[in-house]
């Protein structure tokens, strides 16, 4: 009976993305770009990247991992109430298996970044996230992975919107909004 839910859960969560079934609630979503590129020779990411993001009216937090996929990866930030909002600072923390729990305490580098989100719409942030692993050609089994927090160029928009367009529901949040500093 597990392995029957299990396969039901699975189907329910593997596929097509999507976004919310409404853009009228009066609620925003924040996508955040993440490009990747793994040139090493183990596959998967070593790193994966804690971003807090703070409401500039109310102080409220939203506190987001960003994991690092081979290409283009849209993490998507939903229901934030419209308003200014700041990305104040980044960590980043190797990634395990689900259900490991940390028991360091991370240090937060600053990183600032601010933007406007509207009423029902679907906005993406003005930046991404550039990341690249690589083997390290002194040592065996040993590998690098770095990261730049970098301007969106046209082109990355380009690759964005052809990510969207394979979204259900993307028709109900066009046009897609592009923050800016």
């Amino acid at each position: 009976m597990k392995h029957l839910l299990w396969i039901l859960l699975l189907s329910f969560t593997v596929g097509c993305a999507s976004l919310p079934e409404t853009n009228t609630t009066g609620v925003s979503h924040l996508a955040v770009p993440i490009f990747a590129t793994n040139e090493s020779t183990q596959p998967g990411f070593g790193y994966h990247y804690v971003v807090r993001l703070i409401n500039q009216t109310d102080g409220s937090e939203r506190t987001v991992i960003l994991s690092p996929n081979e290409g283009l990866r849209l993490t998507l930030i939903k229901d934030l109430t419209p308003g200014e909002y700041c990305f104040d600072g980044y960590f980043s923390r190797p990634a395990r298996e689900r259900g490991t729990n940390y028991t360091y305490q991370a240090e937060l580098k600053p990183y600032k970044s601010c933007l406007t989100l509207k009423a029902n719409t679907l906005t993406v942030w003005q930046n991404k996230v550039q990341i690249r692993k690589w083997d390290d050609e002194k040592k065996d089994n040993s590998r690098w992975q770095n990261h730049q927090f970098l301007t969106l160029e046209p082109l990355d928009k380009i690759a964005i919107r052809e990510k969207f367009d394979s979204y259900k529901n993307i028709e109900l949040w066009k046009p897609i909004q592009w923050a800016s500093d």
